[in-house]
């Protein structure tokens, strides 16, 4: 049996709420696996991707754009 090689990734997302204009950065890291599988990791734990309901820590808003490592 082969074992599937597993790239791991060290990202920082950056975030900016709409409603408030307060900017931010979270790391998160990603596992690659075959057939385009992602598994995220943030401090640790296993997390939803960066861009699955993203809300404002400044007002708790959820009109929040998210740009990908790198964006």
């Amino acid at each position: 049996m082969k074992m599937k090689d597993v790239q791991i990734v060290d990202e920082l997302w950056r975030f900016h709420c709409l409603g408030c204009l307060h900017r931010w950065e979270r790391p998160f890291r990603a596992r690659h696996g075959g057939a385009g599988q992602v598994a995220w990791e943030r401090g640790g734990q296993a997390s939803m991707p960066p861009w699955i309901d993203p809300s404002c820590p400044g007002c708790r808003g959820t009109r929040v754009k998210v740009l990908p490592a790198g964006g």
